[in-house]
């Protein structure tokens, strides 16, 4: 379900099963949300608009492909769509299930533009900005700054994870979270002065709720 699984993985199994089912249209999905959550009524909204585009697509398209890519970037959700069907004038959408896409994405004080002509097939361009931006705070633990370089350009591009700090030793990192927020520690075990599995024990005895 979506409350379980997330946007992404809900989304992808949808369009897995229409495709299976569905010998005419072929359901092209791609993400880099790669689990990151949000608030139920924004995945929630997000999840019913990608279920009217695909509803659409087979109604009135006549299309044998819809891709479908679900993006996230500084806090907004953007999902886009294009077929390869038989197009149509974005004048007149209504009985095309258009209106009501439209009403869901202003529901979530969203963006929403549809380009389509006849023969050219449809595109759908989506825009929501996420009420809370869900970062996941970082702390590295290495003795060696090659790896906690290597760290930070791995994870320089991704919008879920913020490193907040770096530390160079175990002793180093209770003093570091008493005065800072940490979700995760990314800790090594072999270090001088104080050991990862050391330094482990004492930030549960101190800070239970650290990962």
């Amino acid at each position: 379900s979506l409350s379980e699984f997330g946007l992404s993985q809900t989304i992808e199994e949808v369009c897995e099963d229409i495709s299976k089912i569905n010998e005419k249209l072929d359901i092209d999905f791609n993400t880099d949300l790669n689990g990151v959550r949000f608030d139920n009524d924004i995945e929630l909204g997000i999840y019913r608009a990608t279920q009217e585009i695909i509803n659409n697509t087979l109604k009135h398209s006549k299309a044998s492909l819809l891709q479908i890519s679900l993006r996230y970037r500084a806090g907004t959700i953007m999902l886009h769509s294009l077929d390869n069907g038989i197009g149509m004038s974005t004048k007149n959408t209504k009985g095309l299930g258009q209106e009501s896409l439209k009403n869901r994405i202003k529901a979530l004080k969203g963006e929403i533009e549809i380009y389509s002509s006849k023969g050219e097939g449809t595109i759908t361009k989506i825009k929501v900005r996420t009420k809370t931006w869900l970062m996941i705070k970082l702390l590295i633990v290495d003795d060696h700054k090659i790896i906690r370089d290597g760290i930070k350009a791995m994870l320089s591009e991704t919008d879920s994870v913020e490193i907040v700090g770096e530390c160079e030793n175990g002793k180093e990192v209770v003093p570091f979270l008493k005065s800072n927020k940490v979700d995760i520690i990314f800790m090594d075990i072999n270090m001088p002065e104080q050991n990862g599995i050391e330094t482990t024990k004492e930030v549960i005895e101190n800070f239970p709720s650290a990962k």
